[in-house]
C-alpha cells in the first residue's frame, strides 16, 4: 500500500504529464538531429547513429546515483535538478552547433540522456505512488501515452522554427535549441512551485521498512522475481 492523501490527484497528474511529453520531446530529437548532423557533418549512418548510443547509455549508468539522489532529497527537487541538466545538455548543443563538432554533440547527447535517466527514475515510481495503488496501471498507461505523443513533436517543432526545413544546416539549429533551453529552465522553476506532494511507497524510509511483507527478510534485489523478470 502506498501513502497519499484523499485530494483529488487531478492537478499534480497534469503536471506529471508535461513531465512525460518532455521525457518523449528530448528523446524524440535524435531522429531530427541524426539526418541533418549525418548531412552537415558528412557522416556515415553508423557514426551517426552513435548519437541514439550516447543518449541511453546514462540510462545504465546513472539509474542508482538517481535514486539516491531521490532518496536524498525528494522526487520533486530530483525532477528540478534533471530539467536544470537538460538546459545544460542543450548549452552544450549550442556549442556543438558553433563548433561543428560532432565529438561535442555526442557529450551533449549524454548529458541529456543523464538527464532523462534521472526524469524517468522520478516520475515513473511517482506515478505509481501518486493515487491509489489500484488504479496505478491506468496512471502509467496514460503518462505513456503522453511520452509516445511527444516524439512526433520534436521534428514538427525544428521544422516550424527552422527557415528552411528541407535544407537544414548546423547553424539553423542555434534558434531552436535556445528556445529549449529557456522552456526547461521554465519547467524546473515549475517542478519547484508546482503542487506536487511529496509522497513515498511503504517501505521506502528505511524506518518503515518493516511495514513492507513483501520486501521484509530479503536482503538482495535478486529474490524480487519481478526484477529477475524484468
Amino acid at each position: 500500500m502506498t501513502q497519499h492523501s484523499s485530494k483529488s490527484f487531478a492537478i499534480p497528474l497534469a503536471f506529471v504529464g508535461l513531465m512525460f511529453f518532455t521525457l518523449g520531446f528530448a528523446l524524440g530529437i535524435n531522429s531530427f538531429l541524426i539526418p541533418v548532423l549525418k548531412g552537415s557533418l558528412n557522416l556515415s549512418s553508423g557514426v551517426a547513429y552513435l548519437l541514439l548510443a550516447a543518449t541511453f547509455i546514462p540510462f545504465i549508468l546513472f539509474g542508482y546515483p538517481a535514486s539516491r539522489t531521490i532518496a536524498a532529497i525528494g522526487y520533486k527537487r530530483t525532477m528540478a535538478i534533471s530539467f536544470v541538466i537538460f538546459a545544460l545538455a542543450f548549452v552544450v548543443f549550442v556549442l556543438s552547433a558553433k563548433n561543428e563538432s560532432f565529438t561535442l554533440f555526442l557529450v551533449a547527447s549524454f548529458v541529456s540522456g543523464t538527464a532523462n535517466a534521472y526524469l524517468q527514475a522520478s516520475v515513473n515510481p511517482y506515478i505509481t505512488i501518486l493515487g491509489p495503488i489500484d488504479s496505478a496501471a491506468r496512471r502509467i498507461s496514460m503518462m505513456g501515452i503522453c511520452n509516445k505523443l511527444a516524439w512526433p513533436v520534436a521534428p514538427l517543432f525544428f521544422a516550424a522554427v527552422v527557415p528552411d526545413s528541407t535544407n537544414v544546416q548546423i547553424a539553423d539549429l542555434y534558434l531552436p535549441f535556445y528556445i529549449i533551453i529557456g522552456v526547461f529552465v521554465l519547467l524546473s522553476i515549475i517542478s519547484l512551485v508546482a503542487p506536487l506532494p511529496e509522497v513515498k511507497a511503504t517501505g521506502e524510509d528505511e524506518s518503515s521498512a518493516d511495514d513492507c511483507p513483501y520486501a521484509s527478510g530479503k536482503t538482495s534485489i535478486w529474490q524480487f522475481p519481478h526484477l529477475l523478470l524484468g
